[in-house]
């Protein structure tokens, strides 16, 4: 006892007073000892808010048994301390207050690194369901790794980029404004343009908005006209023009006065047009009206390459040296050799020399290649050669562009296959997938359909991968695109396929890459439907292409 009360003396325990019997247990303590190390006692006292039941019931006893008003060590660690560990000093308690921090500490580290490990879940998660892509021309995926960092408040007009700037509308649908982005979707010039055209030469045509109307949004007037901008969105030419095209080699159309111009890049005329309209732009010749309302062709300096001397000239498709092939891409590459020109109601075919290669006798000319065109003749298409002798009789609802084998479709739907000759070809199909006054064969292969089901044939008709799929696109850089059960893969000329990848979305090789879409493990669980949506247009399809029908 005598020991106990030296270690009350000395400050090793510090004894409190429960109270009187029957005093809440919640009852605050009151300190019985004084101390002169007031930081000491202090920190003993807020430990004590720990005690374990039982090492406060043994200080009760302990305390009990020898005093009348009960001192209780307010502690259990002191207990223990003078039990086990001999008397309790300010080490001991620094060390369980280093060990308190320790724990708080790992504590911490563990949220931190779960939620790390979360977000990366997350995100790691979007590629186990779809991750965009490019094949090279060895057929190598590569992952897009770029992020798109266009606001959610806008949304692209389309997929592509034309000099690194793809114009973007507002969500704001009061507003309708449009601005630029570049391809990674950085907002280069921002929503403050009522129309836009592609960037060309460095410079886009542009309207500009108006004032806004009572109700606070931008409206188009009828007086509202187009001006150029560069990409930084410096005005280069001012709105003066009721209508602008985009500019290609150094020369854009446009309306200025009420009739057709086309102009530099400093704004100066280069030739003028009788018509009311932009003069079209034909490959890399501009189609102009002269006196009396006829046409002729001018280049981009606006020198006369054809006189004035037709009723109206136009594009025409030619074959498949004409590197527009893809006809899924948004601008067709387009720079022809040959056009369709018009004299008296009747239709011929004009190279880009004047020269005539085919006689104006025709009512229309839907395509020309390697001295041939599938040409109209009261109401029905066949193909005559340069001399307008008919090769293959006009009495066709469809006809492919002259080629190694050409397809052909009549007024009950029933198909016919040709040889370059004209020769009927013994091969029997239910459908081409073509397009009328389109190319039909690529890298010399023509997609066709037996049944509901797609193949090719050769470039002597004969089928060459068998029809036993879902759908197909062209054949491109020596591989075609084939459809099952909702999933692309590439196949070579003989109907291999080249490698196990499938995509959800693909599309054909053009310039050695081509765009797809690979589908992650959970791709077929999450996005079911896109599948199965992804089906039945290809069934939707094939029975369009077997009726002539196909997409143009």
């Amino acid at each position: 006892m005598t020991e106990f009360l030296e270690k009350l003396k000395s400050q090793e325990l510090v004894v409190t007073d429960l109270g009187e019997p029957g005093d809440s247990p919640s009852k605050p303590a009151q300190q019985t000892s004084k101390t002169s190390n007031d930081g000491a006692a202090g920190i003993f006292r807020d430990s004590a808010d720990e005690n374990s039941s039982t090492a406060d019931k043994t200080s009760d006893s302990v305390a009990h048994a020898d005093y009348s008003e009960p001192p209780v060590i307010n502690n259990s660690v002191a207990t223990t301390s003078v039990a086990s560990h001999g008397p309790l000093s300010l080490n001991n308690l620094t060390r369980t207050t280093s060990g308190l921090t320790r724990h708080r500490a790992i504590k911490a580290g563990c949220i931190a690194l779960s939620l790390a490990i979360l977000s990366l879940a997350l995100v790691d998660l979007k590629s186990l369901i779809e991750k965009k892509g490019v094949l090279d021309s060895k057929l190598q995926f590569t992952a897009d790794t770029s992020k798109n960092k266009l606001p959610l408040s806008y949304a692209y007009l389309d997929n592509e980029a034309s000099e690194g700037m793809r114009p973007f509308r507002s969500s704001n649908w009061s507003d309708n404004l449009l601005g630029y982005a570049d391809e990674q979707g950085n907002v280069v010039l921002p929503p403050v343009y009522l129309q836009v055209s592609d960037f060309h030469d460095g410079l886009a045509a542009v309207k500009f908005r108006g004032e806004k109307d009572k109700n606070g949004s931008y409206t188009s007037k009828d007086d509202q006209n187009w001006g150029y901008i560069d990409k930084t969105g410096k005005i280069v030419l001012p709105a003066t023009y009721r209508n602008a095209g985009e500019f290609h080699n150094g020369a854009a159309p446009v309306v200025i006065n009420g009739f057709g111009a086309i102009i530099d890049k400093h704004g100066r005329v280069l030739r003028n047009s009788t018509g009311r309209v932009a003069p079209a732009l034909l490959g890399d010749l501009y189609e102009v009206k002269g006196p009396g309302i006829l046409s002729g062709l001018v280049d981009s300096t606006g020198a006369y390459v054809v006189p004035p001397i037709y009723d109206s000239i136009d594009k025409i498709d030619t074959g498949p040296d004409d590197k527009g092939q893809d006809r899924w891409r948004k601008h067709k590459t387009y720079n022809p050799d040959y056009f369709a020109v018009w004299q008296d109601g009747k239709c011929g075919v004009l190279d880009k020399s004047g020269k005539l290669v085919m006689p104006i006798k025709f009512e229309n000319i839907a395509s020309y290649n390697k001295g041939h065109a599938v040409v109209l003749k009261e109401g029905s298409y066949g193909i005559a050669d340069a001399s307008g002798k008919f090769l293959i009789e006009p009495k066709y609802k469809l006809v492919t562009m002259y080629d190694d084998v050409i397809a052909t479709m009549d007024y009950e739907s029933h198909w016919k296959l040709f040889d370059s000759t004209g020769k009927q070809l013994p091969t029997e199909i239910n459908g081409a997938i073509a397009q009328r006054g389109q190319q039909w064969l690529y890298d010399g292969m023509g997609a066709i359909v037996i049944g509901d089901k797609c193949g090719f044939v050769n470039n002597k008709g004969t089928v060459d991968i068998p029809a036993k799929y879902d759908f197909t696109q062209h054949f491109s850089e020596g591989y075609g695109l084939v459809q099952e059960n909702g999933y692309w893969s590439y196949v070579d000329k003989h109907g291999k396929k080249v490698m196990t990848m499938k995509f959800p979305d693909a599309k054909p090789l053009l310039n050695g890459k081509a765009i797809v879409l690979q589908g992650g493990p959970l791709f077929p669980f999450i996005t079911a439907s896109q599948l199965e949506q992804s089906q039945s247009q290809s069934s939707s399809s094939v029975t369009k292409y077997i009726n002539g029908e196909g997409a143009s």
